[in-house]
Parts: C-alpha cells; sequence; structure tokens
C-alpha cells in the first residue's frame, strides 16, 4: 500500500525540488524521494499534491528559460 505523504515529508520534496540541478522529471524525482522519505512513492502521489505539482512545474519551466538563453547566446 501507497505511504501517504505527511506535511512534513511534502516540505522536504519541496526543498528536494528548489535544489535540483538535473533535468526534474517524475522519476527521477520519485527515485530520489524514497531515500529521504522511507519508500519511493508513485508519481500519481506527488502529482496529486498542489505544492508539489506546482513547484515541480516552476522548476522545470526555469530551467527551460535557462537553457532557451544559453542556446540565444551561442546564436
Amino acid at each position: 500500500m501507497a505511504k501517504h505523504l505527511t506535511s512534513k515529508d511534502i516540505n522536504i520534496l519541496v526543498n528536494l525540488i528548489d535544489t535540483w540541478e538535473r533535468k526534474l522529471g517524475w522519476e527521477v524525482l520519485c527515485d530520489a524521494a524514497a531515500s529521504l522519505v522511507g519508500v519511493r512513492p508513485p508519481r500519481q502521489t506527488l502529482n496529486s499534491h498542489a505544492q508539489i505539482k506546482a513547484r515541480s512545474g516552476t522548476r522545470k519551466n526555469s530551467r527551460k528559460q535557462a537553457l532557451s538563453r544559453r542556446k540565444d547566446r551561442r546564436a
């Protein structure tokens, strides 16, 4: 049975997303979460929490913008 995330777990995962330096995806995030919350949550669990979903989306968009700026500088 899947573990329900506590507010502490959610805060830990939001901090993880904030400090993430590589390409971020749900599966990679689930793998990284396992060592922090004690069990590997499925992506549906992470996606069901508004804070995690919003922060993940923000992080992905900021990474895309940074990559786009790098490409523009090279052109």
